[in-house]
């Protein structure tokens, strides 16, 4: 299996565990255990920085926020791995460093997907101002040509005014 599928599913396992866990469903517990115990095995997929931004990067924002909360950074702070971690005592250092650097780089990626919808948010909200600015110019300058036009037809009418009364 490649690295970015295996990548994908055990994302998709955090978000589902963290989606159905209040459902009580028999052996999710235990089913999310041997799901880490497998991933602390995979030290190179816990090395593919890269994919597992793509990934995270492309959630719906319903997943995100389940993936979010699953590692303790979302807005509920119901985070399960920290305690699920605990649970498995049997790992090795090295099965241990290889789940912290999944986590880390899932943590960053989550932060940075969060930093850049907000500044797009940000940029957004004020091209919508200055478009609103321009509207709002575009219109002055058009009642600025249309009075500018009612007083050059009024200096014509006086001038007329004037020609006839230099005539009297």
């Amino acid at each position: 299996m490649d690295n970015e599928i295996s990548i994908d599913l055990f994302i998709d396992i955090f978000i589902g565990y963290t989606k159905n866990k209040d459902n009580g469903a028999l052996g999710l517990y235990e089913s999310i255990k041997e799901n880490l115990m497998t991933l602390s095995t995979l030290s190179n997929l816990c090395k593919e920085y890269s994919d597992i931004s793509k990934y995270i990067y492309n959630l719906s924002e319903e997943d995100f926020k389940l993936l979010k909360n699953f590692f303790d950074i979302g807005d509920e702070k119901k985070g399960s791995y920290n305690g699920i971690l605990e649970d498995l005592k049997e790992l090795s250092v090295d099965q241990k460093d290889n789940l912290k650097r999944f986590e880390r780089h899932v943590k960053l990626s989550c932060h940075q997907r969060d930093y850049i919808v907000n500044n797009f948010t940000k940029v957004s909200d004020e091209l919508k101002n200055v478009k609103g600015e321009i509207k709002d110019t575009e219109n002055k300058v058009g009642n600025l040509t249309s009075n500018v036009s009612k007083a050059s037809d009024e200096m014509g009418k006086i001038g007329k005014i004037s020609i006839k009364l230099q005539k009297k």
